[in-house]
């Protein structure tokens, strides 16, 4: 039986009846091993991708950066590639567990793009798209120093401030969404199916102090969806009364009509709201457009 076959603590038994000496040769013997095929372990690993990926790929994991910088320098004395998909995966990883120093290794050191997309869930999106949804300040502020782009869409067009308001703890959803905004994300910006801007999902989260805050910086209460949906409309047929009433106390127009002629009253998803909308005075789109014909009894909408 070889020495690395013994438990650790049968080992640590014999070293106590080891004089000083032989113990030291051991050590040694042993630091010699190590030395001689340390190298020969890494030539290993940068043979087969898939022995790259398991091993980088957990030191990312675990923010091992010492680790990644050896494999790396061993495979740049080699003239050997790390695959570019691997490089992209550690950085996903590396961003998932806040490890912003080994991030800026993997961008600067490694020279990987930092607004490539990988799968995530089956879903194809940049570092930033994940550090925004994660709601992760730390790794947000790391990626855009490093020049990730801050309206980079993902392959369904969603941008990082879609993702930023899809965190249900709102403090840390409104610490990245201001990040982002001070940095000048597009408030306007509509995914590819309904077209949803940053604001609809806001509401349909119900992540309200994002709300507010994207209404602070720009966001167009009235910009519709693909639909025509405004915010309002969103808002009223998800039944929430919070963002019905924020919006309303923001201006919002309670006779906006959707493409299929709808007001906010026609898509109130309870009781209780289309009530609250009935007492600001909104009206049906059928009762709107019976007052067409009649210009003076058009009404006016606004705050109340």
């Amino acid at each position: 039986m070889s020495l690395d076959n013994l438990p650790p603590e049968l080992i640590l038994l014999i070293s106590d009846h080891l004089d000083s000496k032989p113990l030291n040769a051991l050590i040694q013997t042993a630091s010699y091993f190590a030395r001689l095929l340390d190298p020969v372990l890494q030539d290993r690993v940068l043979a087969k991708s898939e022995y790259q990926q398991n091993l980088l790929v957990r030191a990312a994991k675990l923010g091992h950066e010492a680790t990644i910088r050896k494999i790396h320098k061993r495979a740049q004395h080699r003239k050997k590639e790390i695959c570019t998909p691997i490089m992209i995966e550690m950085l996903m990883w590396a961003t998932t567990y806040q490890h912003t120093q080994l991030m800026e290794y993997i961008l600067r050191g490694m020279n990987t793009d930092v607004n490539s997309m990988s799968d995530v869930n089956g879903e194809r999106r940049t570092p930033l798209h994940e550090a925004a949804q994660k709601g992760y300040e730390a790794s947000t502020r790391k990626l855009l120093e490093l020049g990730a782009d801050i309206d980079a869409l993902d392959e369904a067009g969603r941008s990082a401030l879609h993702f930023a308001v899809e965190d249900p703890c709102q403090e840390r959803s409104t610490a990245v969404l201001e990040l982002t905004l001070e940095h000048g994300a597009n408030t306007e910006v509509g995914e590819l199916y309904v077209g949803n801007k940053p604001l609809h999902w806001a509401i349909t989260d119900k992540v309200w102090d994002g709300m507010e805050v994207l209404l602070d910086h720009g966001a167009d209460i009235e910009a519709c969806n693909g639909r025509g949906e405004t915010a309002l409309h969103v808002a009223a047929a998800g039944g929430t009364y919070s963002s019905v009433a924020l919006l309303n106390r923001r201006g919002s127009d309670i006779f906006a009509l959707t493409n299929a002629g709808h007001t906010c009253l026609d898509l109130a998803g309870t009781r209780f709201v289309a009530d609250y909308l009935q007492e600001l005075g909104a009206l049906t789109g059928k009762e709107l457009r019976d007052l067409v014909s009649v210009p003076s009894l058009v009404p006016r909408s606004g705050p109340k």
